[in-house]
């Protein structure tokens, strides 16, 4: 059974390139795109989307943007308290670029409409609303001017990323960061986002990295207020800076020049057997202030990789997980993570991670973060797949913002809130906007305050299952001991001759298993009788009716008969071992479908030669003899071709109908 997941579309007159949710999960997400300057008929928006309902995704307004612009390449949200601040990067025209002011960055005011509670108590928009409304709020500049014209021409902000949004009591100030793309004088600039269009003054940091080498992409983590950690990447290699900051003096205080300029990760060289270009580290996502998520896309489009980097202050990192996308999956186009809500004793929670494929595919995957205590991160664990999502290239994953629906403080027990949800929005150059949204469940429904996780399937995974798989790890374990004690138990009984009373694992299980592991070639028969050694290897002529008959009705492994006697192909031709002749059966017909033999053991070789002259070595036998013998035994499932032909060239074969002369010397 699939996961619970809907998801609603909504078609655009333009591509779409940005988007982003609501900060504090107020059921809007803003789109933006376009088809960028000098692009008659396709025009550049900026969407207000309501994201609310499960079942529709409706427009709520929209912004034309001038034609002679570039398009929306990047945009992050700031909550405002009658709707959102949204900053955007969009490039002036040509020329305005060429002039050295080009202002990239952009701030817009949105408006959300009114809502009125309905009686299922969910809200509506109020009767004879206007729609919401999105006005230009400011632009600057932030990027240094590029020296060349080539630069001046195609340079663009192509990634914008704020701190996340915290619920706290007090309001929540957060950081952003923007980088360029198509320069090959690369900068990132970080930057106070407590206004709706920042200044140099603004400015906290100015990263330029070595080589001019392009920043593919950008997180912010606040490990707590006012202490922030950047990470950015290069195709390969990883940074994280570190440093606090005060909102109210506007002044950086960096934890460690040392560690502003160390080097998280670097990607290993292919060694001299796999030459070639190395894999290069397409997105990166913060899961918590010391781990780190990688997507990699392999070289030649042979396929994508999740690797997760711990990375503690002060110390180079390590890459501690690693897990390969499906193989359908060439390369990936798009990356997100939410961290849902944290346990307010043990501080864990779940990540929740999405991968965007470039077959349309997202993959969806979950991690357990199991708190400060340890912090340590799971294995990832396969959700769902979400396949055909657009009709063509996917441009942007985004995730909307959970917060705990508990309220912050605990000091009395509040009512139980009601369902929640997580939102994924995705983009693409088809005009199309899609919205899956995932149901949530507390961990424990009936305690106050549980945090939050991804709702399973129901009768896909049982709690049973989820909490019974160790005991069945455990008993498998105990199942295999079991076994090898008996078969060293049986082992030792047959070695000194006494039958094994002692029984640690039920026969029929145990024949089970032996059926199971023995390749039969076809047409070979399951054994159906065990007998022992005693009677399976006896002459006729010395054992008795009662052991005779036996062994006319037992179906052998010749490779069992070896063992049992310690005759192993590679003894060679010891004359210390034991010899053993086979013969089919005198009461079985030799073109019978499943023949059946008898076996006669011997001190050694000149002892059986001496007992009956016409037992011969297999190289003895004519080539017809020894086709003829293969075809018996793999009737009988005796052996088996993948066994070989050494095996059968350490016991003896006899073709007339009984064996004759001296006593058979069996010692067991």
């Amino acid at each position: 059974m699939a996961p619970p997941v809907s998801f609603t579309k909504a078609t655009l007159s333009y591509p779409v390139f940005a988007a982003d949710f609501d900060p504090y999960n107020r059921g809007y997400l803003v789109v933006a795109g376009g088809g960028g300057e000098n692009r008659s008929g396709v025009p550049n928006k900026i969407t207000l989307l309501d994201a609310s309902s499960r079942s529709t995704l409706d427009v709520v307004s929209e912004i034309d943007l001038p034609r002679d612009e570039d398009a929306v390449m990047s945009l992050a949200n700031l909550a405002s308290k009658d709707g959102l601040v949204t900053l955007a990067g969009i490039n002036s025209s040509e020329k305005s670029r060429l002039g050295d002011n080009n202002q990239h960055l952009r701030a817009f005011a949105i408006d959300y409409p009114k809502r009125t509670k309905n009686a299922e108590g969910s809200e509506d928009k109020a009767q004879g609303q206007e729609e919401g409304t999105i006005s230009p709020a400011g632009k600057t500049k932030l990027f240094k001017n590029p020296t060349a014209e080539a630069s001046k021409k195609e340079n663009y902000q192509r990634i914008l990323r704020l701190s996340p949004a915290q619920k706290r009591e007090s309001a929540s100030k957060r950081i952003g960061a923007i980088a360029t793309g198509l320069n090959p004088e690369s900068e990132l600039v970080i930057f106070d986002a407590t206004t709706a269009t920042p200044t140099n003054a603004e400015v906290i940091q100015r990263i330029y990295p070595k080589e001019g080498k392009e920043i593919n992409d950008i997180d912010i983590a606040e490990e707590s207020e006012g202490e922030f950690s950047v990470t950015y990447c290069t195709d390969y290699q990883v940074f994280v800076r570190r440093f606090g900051y005060d909102f109210a003096k506007k002044k950086s205080d960096s934890k460690s020049k040392s560690e502003g300029e160390m080097v998280a990760y670097t990607l290993p060289f292919n060694d001299v057997f796999t030459p070639g270009p190395r894999p290069i580290i397409k997105y990166l996502r913060f899961l918590t202030p010391h781990h780190i998520l990688l997507c990699a896309n392999l070289p030649q489009r042979k396929g994508a990789e999740l690797l997760v980097l711990r990375k503690e202050p002060f110390r180079p990192g390590e890459i501690i997980l690693r897990k390969k996308l499906p193989k359908r999956i060439k390369a990936a186009s798009g990356l997100d993570v939410c961290a849902l809500d944290v346990d307010r004793n043990t501080g864990a929670r779940q990540i929740v991670v999405a991968v965007a494929g470039h077959d349309i595919s997202i993959e969806v995957y979950t991690l357990d973060y199991s708190g400060d205590k340890t912090d340590s991160i799971s294995k990832f664990s396969s959700f769902t797949t979400l396949r055909d999502v657009h009709p063509i290239q996917m441009t942007k994953l985004a995730f909307s913002k959970f917060h705990s629906p508990w309220p912050i403080s605990s000091s009395e027990t509040p009512k139980s809130p009601g369902p929640q949800y997580l939102r994924l929005a995705s983009t693409s150059l088809g005009n199309t906007v899609v919205v899956d949204t995932f149901s949530l469940s507390p961990v424990q429904p009936r305690k106050p305050y549980s945090r939050y996780v991804l709702t399973r399937p129901r009768g896909a995974v049982s709690a049973v299952f989820d909490t019974g798989f160790p005991l069945l790890v455990i008993g498998f374990a105990l199942l295999v001991t079991l076994l090898l004690f008996q078969s060293y138990i049986d082992m030792r009984s047959n070695a000194n001759g006494y039958p094994n009373t002692i029984q640690l694992v039920p026969e029929s299980l145990r024949s089970a298993l032996a059926r199971m592991n023995v390749p039969l070639p076809p047409g070979a028969r399951v054994p159906q009788i065990n007998v022992s050694p005693t009677e399976a290897s006896a002459s006729l002529a010395s054992v008795g009716t009662e052991a005779t008959e036996k062994a006319k009705a037992s179906v052998f492994r010749l490779q069992d008969v070896l063992q049992q006697y310690s005759i192993y192909p590679s003894s060679g031709s010891n004359s210390d071992a034991k010899a053993i002749v086979i013969r089919q059966d005198s009461g079985s017909s030799p073109d019978e479908e499943e023949p059946r033999f008898e076996t006669a053991v011997f001190d050694s070789t000149a002892d059986a030669q001496r007992a009956d002259p016409e037992a011969k070595q297999w190289d003895e036998l004519s080539e017809e003899q020894q086709q003829k013998w293969k075809q018996r035994l793999l009737a009988a499932g005796a052996w088996t071709v993948e066994e070989g032909e050494t095996i059968l060239k350490v016991v003896m074969w006899r073709e007339v109908a009984k064996f004759v002369g001296g006593v058979v010397n069996e010692a067991l």
